[in-house]
């Protein structure tokens, strides 16, 4: 009878222990399922980062550039306006030339017929 009562406790002893291996190996496993899920999830969030860098790395690379190139135009039209500025500014010039020209040509005349109109 005592045998097989301290054989049935052996029994229950070895199936207490094989639960509780059970159990451990079994939280080892989801130990090692949660790391895995903590790591996938960290490097896509720094693959998430890295991607939102480089957007906003482009973003600022186009933003430059069209800044660069509005500059440009910008600089491009106040020179073509100084251009026509001067062009203008040589052709009033040029006119007003040629009306003193003018002016001369007639003060010369009017001064060679009062030198006639008196010789005569």
């Amino acid at each position: 009878m005592k045998a097989a009562e301290t054989e049935q406790e052996t029994e229950m002893e070895q199936e207490t222990e094989m639960e509780q291996e059970s159990e451990t190996e079994q939280e080892s496993e989801m130990e090692q399922e949660m790391e895995q899920e903590m790591e996938q999830e960290t490097e896509m969030e720094q693959e998430s980062e890295t991607e939102q860098e480089s957007e906003m790395e482009q973003e600022m690379e186009q933003e430059m550039e069209q800044e660069t190139q509005m500059e440009q135009e910008s600089e491009t039209e106040q020179e073509s306006e100084m251009e026509q500025e001067m062009e203008q500014e040589m052709e009033q010039e040029m006119e007003q030339e040629i009306e003193r020209k003018s002016e001369e040509e007639k003060w010369r005349e009017r001064g060679k017929e009062a030198i006639r109109a008196a010789a005569a």
